[in-house]
């Protein structure tokens, strides 16, 4: 194993990092060369069971690794790193392809599949756009966490008060559902409903607190599918099952 180079106290933050696995030690020397000229960082793996036993799992990056390796295949290697639920992208190299071999690769969830000797355009290019895929998954499972931890703030209350703004409820039309009441005819209680849509807005980013439902509606639609159709949906059945939904999968 070759470790990554360190980076100095107080200088940027590290680059993303490429794990490259590989038994061959010239073609990792020389892809370890290639893939720094475009600013990312290597850590090179002799031995694939010990990247599985070391690498880390939390870091941004992407996995270059080879199919025939002594020991262990690398597409056994992916089998293992998908069932550990590992997100880095994984690149697959091989000198030896066949249509069964890429296809059982992308059906355990490679991101590409390279034949060697590489282009080496080609696995920069393909590197490049996974380590842009990893941050960008890393961002909607973020983005997930924090709307979860928003939501799980919420009253029970307060809960049925956003499926309604999200649905696209206006406040009368929020104070009919939530009161028997105000249905057929009587006062709908704006007080009470004026302070659970304001606590319900302060759960959400200082931006949504400025823009209203809208931007509440913008920034709650892209986290799942769920959320996204409950806000089709104007009916409370339907919202509160969608929400549900969202709140805990």
């Amino acid at each position: 194993m070759s470790p990554a180079a360190p980076t100095p106290a107080g200088s940027a933050p590290l680059s993303p990092l490429i794990h490259l696995i590989d038994d061959d030690a010239a073609v990792r020397d020389s892809l370890a060369l290639l893939i720094g000229t475009v600013g990312l960082r290597v850590q090179t793996w002799a031995d694939p069971m010990a990247f599985i036993d070391g690498f880390d799992r939390q870091g941004i990056g992407a996995i270059v690794l080879d199919v025939r390796m002594p020991g262990i295949s690398g597409l056994t290697v992916l089998d293992t790193l998908a069932a550990q639920g590992v997100d880095q992208p994984v690149i697959m190299l091989t000198g030896h392809g066949t249509v069964e071999m890429c296809r059982r690769a992308f059906k355990s969830g490679a991101a590409e599949f390279l034949e060697k000797p590489v282009n080496d355009e080609q696995l920069l290019e393909a590197l490049q756009n996974a380590v842009r895929q990893h941050v960008r998954s890393r961002e909607r499972h973020q983005a997930d966490r924090r709307a979860r931890e928003r939501y799980a703030h919420l009253s029970e209350r307060e809960r049925e008060v956003l499926g309604l703004i999200v649905a696209g409820l206006t406040n009368k039309e929020i104070g009919r559902a939530l009161d028997p009441l105000a249905a057929h005819g009587g006062d709908t209680p704006r007080q009470p409903l004026r302070q659970a849509r304001s606590r319900v807005a302060g759960a959400a980013d200082p931006p949504l607190r400025r823009t209203g439902r809208n931007a509440l509606r913008r920034q709650c639609r892209p986290h799942s599918v769920e959320l996204r159709n409950c806000a089709r949906s104007r009916t409370n059945g339907q919202t509160a099952a969608g929400f549900l939904q969202f709140s805990h999968g």
